[in-house]
C-alpha cells in the first residue's frame, strides 16, 4: 500500500466513482470494467424521406424552464446543401417534427452555419442570450439567441482562428466546467503532416477569448493496431471527468471488419487533460451488425441526464469512413441512436468468477452519518460494507459479516445498513475513516455520503473532531513540553492541520496544539514553529480593554463547555505567558467580559525555531463540572503571529472566513 493510500481524500457529500485510482487503496478479486449504456433497437431519429433530407449529426439538450428536450439536427439534402434545423420533444424519444423542423437562421432570416455546438447559457436565465454557440465555418465564431432558433452572429470577426494553439481544427467539442467556471473545448488537432489525429484542449472565460489548443490525448494500440481518435467530449460528474472518445482505425488494423470504423470508448480524468481509458477490451457503445444503420460508424457525445438517466445520443452510420459507397446520398445517410445508461454508474469494479471482490478506499472524513452504495449485482449476488477507523479497527456494530445487511438488485445510492439502521454510530462522524466493501457476482461503481439530519451537518466542516482522554499525570507547567504526558498519545487530543483563518489554504507555518483532562482541570501544550523567534512581539502584559494580547505572537483558545448555545469562554496569552481569558455570549455578539481569574495557569518558553506553551484551565472557571466520556464541546484555537511579519497573520484550527468570533465555525473536542 502506497503512501499516498494512507493520506485523507476528500469526498464530501458527492457521488464518488471507484474509476477515480486516487480514491482507492486495496483492491483483490475484481477488475475494472465499463457498464455499457443499453442500445435501443429503434433509431430516435431517421432521415426524413419526405423532405429529402440526410441526418448526419445531432446534439440534445435539456431545458428546465420550458421542461422539454431540445434539438438541433444537421440535415444533408440530395443537393448537397446542408441546414440546421431544430425540433423539441417531451421524453427525450419522440420529436415534433412537422415540416421536418424548423430551420435555425441568424437576425437576418438566412441560414446559419450548420457546424455549431448549442447551449443553454449556464450564467444567463433569460434574455437573448439564453443559448449560447460556437458555430464553425472554416474559423470559430460565437453567436447568442433567445430561443435557439434565430441567432445572433458575427461571422466576419472569429473568436477562435483555424490554426491556434498547436493547429486547431475541425471535429469540435466545448463543455463548460462548474468547477473552474471555464469554458473547455476539445477540437482535432494534425499531426504528422495530417496523417493521424489527436485532441487539442482550450479554455475560455466567456466563449470569446480562447487559449491554445494543446494537444492533450492521442490514441495508442491499447484499442487496437491502426487506432486515432476521432473526436472527444467530456462532462463533470461524481467530482471526475468523464470522456467519450470516438475511435477510428485506418486500414491498419488487422480485422476488415475494424478498418475505416469508428467506436465510443469510455475515459475518465482527475483535471479534464490528462486522460485514461476506462476498459480498453470493450467500446462504450459497440457497433451494430454489419450492413445495418449503425454498422459502420458510431459518433457519441456526453449524455444528458434527466430523471435518473443518462441519455447517450448518438449518430450511427451504415458504411465504414471513407468507403466509397459513401458517394451514394442515400448510403451516407445517418441516423440518431440512443443508449441509455444509470447516471455516474458506467464504469465499477466487477468480481471475477468464482472470487469475492474486495475494495478499501483510502481515509476520508465521514462528513454524514449514512453510506450510499451504486452497484448491480448478478443473479445471487450482494454487496456488504463496514467502516474502519483511523485506528484500522472495525467500527463496532458495522461489521461486515455480523452487523452489514447485503445489499441486492440495481441500486443507485442506495443505503446500506446495519441490523436494520442506515446511521453510522454518531462517534464516527466527522472521523477520518475508510470504507471497505465485500461483493460476490456484482459491479461496484460508487459511493457517497449522506446526512440524516440536519444537526449531522454541524460537524460537516473544516478538521475532524479532536479526541482526549483523562490523564493520571498532569504536567507541570513550566512551558516546556517535556512531560510523559505529552508523549501519552492514548490520552491527547492533537490539533496540527491550520489554515489561514480567514481562506483554507494551509498556514505557512506549523501549529500543533495537544488536549486531556483529569478530574479538575483541562491541559493544553502547545509547540508553534517560528523561524524568526528573535522577532518575537510581546509588548502587552494583559487585557486592558483598549490594546489586547492578541496584538503580540499569541494564542487564543475557544471553548464552549456548554454547547453552540451556551457562552464562549476564551483563553488568551502570548509568548511571554502573559494571560487573560474573555467570555462570550453567542446571543449577545458583542458582549464580552475580560477576565483574569486565578487557578488558570499558563507558562511559555522560546528555543531555536519555535516557542512552546502549557495552560492549566480549572472547570471552575469554565463553571461545568468535569466532562463524562461522549461529552463534545465546541473547540477552535487561532493563533496571532507577529514575527518576521509586515501585518499581522492570523491561523485556524478551523477556518472562520475571516470573522473570528464565529460561533457556528469551530471543530469538536470529543471526551
Amino acid at each position: 500500500m502506497s503512501c499516498a493510500s494512507r493520506e485523507p481524500f476528500e469526498v464530501g457529500l458527492d457521488r464518488q466513482s471507484f474509476v477515480k485510482g486516487e480514491l482507492v487503496a486495496h483492491t483483490a478479486g475484481c477488475v475494472r470494467r465499463i457498464a455499457p449504456p443499453i442500445k435501443r433497437e429503434k433509431t430516435v431519429l431517421a432521415p426524413s424521406e419526405r423532405a429529402g433530407d440526410a441526418f448526419r449529426l445531432g446534439q440534445v439538450r435539456w431545458d428546465p424552464q420550458q421542461q422539454r428536450f431540445l434539438l438541433w439536427m444537421l440535415c444533408e439534402s440530395t443537393s448537397g446543401a446542408t441546414v440546421l434545423r431544430y425540433a423539441t420533444g417531451s421524453d427525450g424519444i419522440r420529436w415534433d417534427l412537422a415540416d421536418s423542423g424548423i430551420a435555425v437562421v441568424d437576425t437576418n432570416g438566412e441560414p446559419v452555419c450548420p457546424k455549431c455546438a448549442i447551449f443553454l447559457n449556464p450564467r444567463a436565465n433569460d434574455g437573448d442570450r439564453r443559448f449560447v454557440a460556437i458555430f464553425q465555418k472554416w474559423h470559430y465564431y460565437y453567436g447568442h439567441s433567445a430561443d435557439g432558433i434565430r441567432w445572433q452572429i458575427d461571422m466576419d470577426r472569429p473568436v477562435w482562428e483555424r490554426g491556434s494553439g498547436d493547429s486547431l481544427g475541425e471535429t469540435m467539442s466545448f463543455m463548460f466546467d462548474p468547477a473552474r467556471d471555464v469554458w473547455r473545448a476539445y477540437v482535432r488537432i494534425w499531426v504528422d503532416n495530417s496523417t493521424r489525429r489527436a485532441i487539442g484542449h482550450g479554455e475560455s472565460p466567456d466563449l470569446r477569448s480562447w487559449s491554445g489548443p494543446r494537444i492533450i490525448y492521442e490514441a495508442d494500440d491499447r484499442f487496437g493496431f491502426g487506432a486515432q481518435v476521432y473526436s472527444m467530449s467530456a462532462w463533470l460528474e461524481g467530482g471526475m471527468y468523464w470522456g467519450i472518445a470516438n475511435i477510428y482505425f485506418s486500414d491498419l488494423h488487422p480485422k476488415r471488419r475494424m478498418q475505416q470504423t469508428m467506436q465510443p470508448w469510455l475515459m475518465h480524468s482527475d483535471d479534464g487533460l490528462k486522460w485514461e481509458p476506462v476498459d480498453t477490451d470493450a467500446p462504450f457503445i459497440p457497433l451494430g451488425t454489419f450492413g445495418t444503420w449503425d454498422g459502420g460508424m458510431i459518433g457519441c457525445g456526453a449524455p444528458v441526464i434527466q430523471d435518473g438517466r443518462a441519455l447517450f445520443y448518438y449518430s450511427g452510420y451504415p458504411e465504414p469512413h471513407g468507403c466509397a459507397r459513401l458517394a451514394n446520398a442515400a448510403a451516407q445517410r445517418g441516423a440518431m441512436g440512443l443508449a441509455i445508461g444509470r447516471p455516474g454508474a458506467y464504469a465499477g469494479m466487477n468480481s471475477l468468477s468464482g472470487e469475492e471482490g474486495v475494495l478499501i478506499t483510502r481515509p476520508f472524513r465521514l462528513e454524514g452519518d449514512q453510506v450510499a452504495v451504486s452497484a448491480t449485482t448478478r443473479r445471487g449476488g450482494c454487496v456488504k460494507a463496514e467502516l474502519i477507523d483511523p485506528g484500522g479497527s472495525i467500527v463496532p456494530s458495522l461489521e461486515i459479516d455480523r452487523d452489514c445487511d447485503p445489499l441486492t438488485g440495481d441500486a443507485d445510492d442506495a443505503l446500506m445498513s446495519w441490523r436494520g439502521s442506515t446511521t453510522a454510530p454518531g462517534r464516527v462522524t466527522g472521523e477520518h475513516v475508510r470504507l471497505r466493501l465485500r461483493w460476490e457476482d456484482a459491479t461496484v461503481h460508487g459511493f457517497r455520503i449522506r446526512q440524516s439530519t440536519p444537526e449531522v451537518a454541524r460537524v460537516a466542516t473544516g478538521p475532524g473532531p479532536m479526541r482526549c482522554g483523562a490523564t493520571t499525570r498532569p504536567p507541570v507547567i513550566d512551558g516546556r513540553l517535556d512531560d510523559d504526558v505529552w508523549q501519552d498519545f492514548s490520552v491527547l487530543g492533537v490539533a496540527d492541520a491550520f489554515t489561514w483563518y480567514d481562506r483554507t489554504d494551509t498556514a505557512p507555518v506549523a501549529t500543533t496544539v495537544y488536549v486531556t483532562y483529569d478530574d479538575t482541570a483541562l491541559y493544553f501544550g502547545l509547540h508553534l514553529d517560528e523561524p524568526h523567534v528573535e522577532k518575537l512581539v510581546d509588548d502587552c502584559r494583559a487585557i486592558d480593554g483598549q490594546r489586547t494580547l492578541l496584538t503580540d505572537d499569541a494564542v487564543q483558545i475557544e471553548l464552549q463547555p456548554h454547547g453552540v448555545e451556551g457562552p464562549a469562554t476564551m483563553v488568551l496569552f502570548n509568548c511571554r505567558g502573559a494571560c487573560g481569558t474573555i467570555t462570550s455570549d453567542p446571543k449577545k455578539s458583542h458582549d464580552f467580559q475580560p477576565g483574569d481569574p486565578p487557578g488558570l495557569e499558563v507558562a511559555t518558553s522560546i528555543s531555536q525555531g519555535c516557542w512552546e506553551a502549557e495552560i492549566r484551565l480549572p472547570f471552575e472557571i469554565l463553571m461545568v463540572a468535569p466532562p463524562a466520556p461522549g461529552d463534545r464541546w465546541p473547540f477552535n484555537v487561532h493563533r496571532f503571529r507577529r514575527a518576521g511579519q509586515k501585518s499581522r497573520a492570523i491561523y485556524s484550527w478551523v477556518c472562520t472566513y475571516g470573522e473570528l468570533l464565529r460561533h457556528d465555525r469551530r471543530g469538536e473536542l470529543r471526551f
